[in-house]
């Protein structure tokens, strides 16, 4: 349960530091370059797998696409679905809905620089749509798994009832 949890915070906060960081330009520059793979934990792979090369491609495939990269949105994409999957086992009708539902970065289209602004909308908006499904997941599992009352009782409800208002008897 943990690592779900873990893993929506994680897609959350990659998708958020993503869409500022191309909101901001940082891929163009090599000091907001070197800050986002900072933030994605990805300096070492990027160094070893492009070798000095500056360019945004190469970049945003290692931070978004990349499915060897523990950090990059494909990846822990990947691995929420498969671990939300797992903790809802006993009810996988729910669960496989959900992870349908669920954003697949591995088929973002990434532009190939930012002069590029439509592609990048686009990514920004797959971005900003991927931080709210991780909000409506993050709810929708408190919900589904952890609530241990009706929806039927609330404190509000509770409340005006035993103040003699809303109809119920004291």
């Amino acid at each position: 349960m943990l690592s779900v949890g873990r893993h929506i915070e994680r897609m959350d906060y990659l998708a958020q530091v993503l869409d500022a960081g191309l909101a901001h330009g940082l891929p163009d520059s090599d000091e907001g370059a070197a800050a986002l793979l900072q933030l994605f934990d990805a300096t070492i792979t990027f160094r070893a797998q492009f070798q000095g090369r500056r360019e945004v491609l190469p970049l945003l495939h290692l931070l978004v696409h990349d499915a060897d990269s523990p950090r990059s949105l494909a990846w822990v994409a990947t691995t929420l679905k498969n671990r939300l999957r797992r903790l809802a086992q006993h009810d996988p009708e729910w669960a496989e809905a959900w992870a349908q539902r669920l954003p697949n970065p591995a088929q973002w289209v990434l532009p190939e620089s930012l002069d590029d602004q439509q592609a990048v909308a686009a990514l920004r908006e797959a971005l900003s749509v991927t931080s709210a499904q991780m909000a409506g997941l993050s709810d929708a599992i408190a919900q589904r798994l952890f609530a241990h009352i009706s929806m039927a009782f609330s404190p509000q409800l509770h409340l005006a009832r035993s103040m003699g208002f809303g109809g119920g008897e004291q």
